[in-house]
């Protein structure tokens, strides 16, 4: 999925720097129209995909299933041991 919008990615930014070649070349009223969105868009485009990927990563991370190896070190509370029970361990090791 990622190779495939990485692609799209790709073939639009070139279709843009074609555009912006195309209408820089042509001399008429609505290719200096064209032009300027071209370029805006040749820059805002890997902004937002920039955007798009660091937004999707982080909520990945946070909302990511566990692996079940991790699930398995995990201590539940009531194998943690509490205040009173460090204090007695620190003191039998004294």
């Amino acid at each position: 999925m990622k190779k495939i919008l990485a692609w799209i990615g790709v073939i639009l930014l070139v279709l843009l720097y074609l555009l912006t070649l195309i209408s820089a070349i042509i001399d008429s009223p609505f290719s200096k129209s064209l032009f300027f969105a071209s370029v805006t868009m040749t820059i805002v485009l890997p902004v937002l995909i920039y955007g798009y990927r660091l937004i999707y990563k982080v909520l990945k991370e946070r909302y990511a299933p566990e692996k079940p190896e991790n699930v398995a070190q995990k201590k539940t509370p009531e194998e943690v041991p509490g205040p009173e029970e460090k204090e007695h361990t620190d003191q039998d090791k004294a």
